[in-house]
């Protein structure tokens, strides 16, 4: 049977392919497309949503090798956490489109084409087709920077690619790892998520099998959050790749990491991850909360800053996993479910920073912080959402990171005690690196160096405030996603 969810996917394959050939209006037709997608999602979503109780659900499948010995076929389907990246998926794609400045079809192409494989492998059911849209998006990433980027933008691109097909190697051996246990336990080949995310399954695994399968997933999906020391792609890919390129290495693969973690790993491994492994994972995560954090106040580029703070705000991501791996019942909910909130936190405000760094790049022709200086006197508006983005991503209440992050400490400090003021330390540094960054930047004298700069246009001003608008209603009406995170985390213990 034919779900509204498979016929959703396959509109968006489409809408996908036809932005390719058209000349004129791509963009155009690639925003009202995806938006029309996008509110006919969530419609669908909210009404399938209502009543749900955990797991997995709207699933549709399509049979593509089955006979005695194989059992490989196309499945899709939902849960609280992939509903609610998808529709993120979705978002951030089209405000992508609205800030590009690329000029052919094809870039317009490679956005929608990485907002889809985004979504894809939200959906998907089956490791095959995981691997493969996991791929499509990464290579439509690669050839924004490598086609559009700034810079070094060739060398910049090999790089983010070789860093991104490492994970990818690694990433493939998992999967097969898995499917061959399974095999040799059951002599039926599949890469179902249903019969291989399986606690009770993963514990008959050999250990050095199980460690191979942890190390290789925790490999990839670290490179992707990013994690310290496998973010050497980072900078160099941020500074090199055009600002709709940035908010998809931002946005769309910090979540692929993060629903690497919460998607694949935390059902998993929930009963069977060791006690150390776990203690090392929130090392880690504490050790590149404290790194990004520190290093992003050095930084005279405010591309630069933002994109350092990015990757110290998904540092969260991995500290709240691994608390979810040692703590027990109700912390181990909230834990989890902070993680997962944090992915769509750090997605929306950092969207949001980027998008008025663009514009105001644009205005002035720079992104250096000492070139710039008192913007607020002839561009409040833009001063004003700015600040907004800044006072976002340091997790003020009233903004989405606040319920994420209030969630993640919280459930620290029951799980590992005094070391969690270590978290709020890090805390502290990325307010000190956002106000001396703002205060540089958006107020004091107006450099005159900068000739006269006009603030935002209507375009402008409606893109900011819908960004603006989605970040603090998801702050101040958590339940639009954390609901349905909740009971998706607390059914899988």
């Amino acid at each position: 049977m034919i779900s509204l969810l498979f016929l959703i996917f396959i509109t968006t394959i489409i809408a996908t392919a036809v932005t390719y050939f058209i000349k004129n209006y791509h963009r155009t037709f690639a925003v009202i497309s995806f938006f029309l997608l996008f509110l006919v999602f969530s419609v669908y979503s909210i009404i399938t949503f209502t009543s749900y109780h955990s797991g997995i659900i709207d699933v549709s499948q399509f049979p593509l090798a089955v006979n005695r010995y194989i059992n490989i076929d196309f499945s899709i389907g939902l849960t609280g956490l992939t509903a609610s990246l998808s529709a993120v998926a979705y978002i951030i794609t089209i405000f992508s489109l609205l800030i590009s400045n690329m000029k052919d079809s094809i870039s317009s192409g490679l956005i929608t084409t990485a907002g889809l494989g985004l979504i894809g492998l939200f959906i998907s059911r089956d490791f095959l087709f995981f691997f493969i849209f996991w791929e499509i998006t990464i290579l439509a990433v690669f050839f924004i920077i490598y086609r559009y980027g700034r810079l070094q933008k060739r060398s910049i691109s090999i790089k983010f690619f070789i860093y991104m097909h490492v994970g990818s190697l690694f990433l493939l051996l998992g999967f097969f790892a898995l499917a061959t246990y399974y095999y040799i336990d059951f002599h039926v080949i599949s890469f179902s998520f249903i019969q291989l995310l399986n606690y009770t399954f993963f514990s008959t695994i050999p250990a050095f099998g199980a460690g191979f399968i942890i190390f290789s997933l925790l490999l990839v999906f670290l490179i992707k959050l990013p994690i310290f020391p496998l973010h050497g792609w980072l900078a160099d890919s941020y500074n090199s790749a055009p600002y709709s390129g940035t908010i998809m290495l931002a946005g769309g693969l910090g979540m692929m990491g993060g629903y690497g973690l919460f998607g694949i790993m935390y059902p998993l491994l929930i009963n069977v991850l060791s006690h150390d492994v776990s203690y090392i994972l929130i090392g880690l995560g504490i050790l590149s909360l404290i790194y990004f954090a520190t290093t992003s106040v050095f930084q005279e580029n405010m591309k630069m800053m933002l994109a350092y703070l990015s990757a110290a705000d998904l540092s969260f991501v991995l500290i709240s996993f691994g608390v979810s791996m040692i703590s027990y019942g109700k912390v181990t909910v909230l834990a989890a479910a902070g993680g997962m909130y944090q992915i769509i936190a750090a997605s929306f405000l950092i969207t949001m920073a980027f998008t008025a760094l663009y514009i105001i790049h644009k205005k002035t022709g720079t992104e250096m912080i000492y070139k710039l200086g008192g913007i607020t006197k002839n561009a409040p508006f833009l001063a004003g959402f700015t600040l907004m983005a800044f006072v976002g991503i340091l997790g003020l209440p009233g903004f989405t990171p606040f319920i994420s992050e209030f969630s993640i400490v919280i459930s620290s400090f029951q799980s590992i005690g005094a070391v969690s003021i270590i978290i709020v330390i890090g805390l502290i540094i990325i307010a000190a690196s956002l106000i001396w960054a703002a205060q540089r930047s958006l107020f004091g004298p107006y450099n005159e160096n900068l000739g006269p700069i006009s603030d935002l246009t209507r375009p402008e001003f409606l893109i900011l405030l819908g960004l603006f608008a989605l970040a603090v209603l998801s702050g101040v009406y958590p339940d639009l996603f954390f609901k349905i995170i909740s009971i998706y985390a607390g059914g899988v213990i």
